[in-house]
C-alpha cells in the first residue's frame, strides 16, 4: 500500500507466532526428559544396591560356612590329633617336637574361632545395615 509521503505516516508490521497450537510442548518434553532421566538414575542406585546386597551376602554367608566348619570339624579334629599325639609320646612313639606343633594348632584355633565370630558379626551387621533390619540375619 502506498503512503502519502506529505502527511507522514507510515505503515508497520509486527509478526509473532501465538501459542495457539503449541500448548507448551518443550517444557513438557524437558519435564519428561527429566523424569526419564530421573528414572534411569534411579535404576543405577538400585542395581548398585542390589550388588553391595550380594557381595555382603556372600561374605556373610562364607564367613557363617568358615566359622561352621571351624566348630564343627577343625576344632574336634585338633583335640582328636592332640590326644593322640600326646599318647603317641607317651608310648614313645612320636617325639617332644611333634607333641608341641599338636599342642600349637590346637591354641590357633580358637584365635581362628574369634576372628571367624568377628567377620561372621561384622558381616552380619552390615547386612543388617544395608536391609534396614535391626535383626541380624
Amino acid at each position: 500500500m502506498a503512503t502519502n509521503t506529505n502527511r507522514g505516516q507510515f505503515w508497520l508490521s509486527v509478526v509473532f507466532d501465538i501459542p495457539v497450537f503449541d500448548l507448551n510442548q518443550g517444557k513438557i518434553r524437558q519435564a519428561r526428559a527429566k523424569v526419564h532421566s530421573a528414572a534411569a538414575d534411579l535404576d543405577v542406585t538400585r542395581t548398585n544396591l542390589v550388588r553391595s546386597l550380594a557381595d555382603t551376602s556372600a561374605r556373610h554367608a562364607n564367613a557363617r560356612n568358615a566359622l561352621n566348619r571351624l566348630q564343627t570339624k577343625i576344632l574336634p579334629n585338633a583335640q582328636r590329633a592332640q590326644t593322640l599325639v600326646q599318647e603317641g609320646f607317651d608310648k614313645g612313639i612320636f617325639d617332644v617336637n611333634r607333641v608341641l606343633q599338636a599342642r600349637r594348632s590346637l591354641l590357633e584355633v580358637p584365635n581362628d574361632l574369634i576372628d571367624a565370630s568377628e567377620k561372621t558379626w561384622s558381616t552380619g551387621a552390615e547386612l543388617s545395615g544395608l536391609m534396614q533390619r535391626e535383626q541380624f540375619p
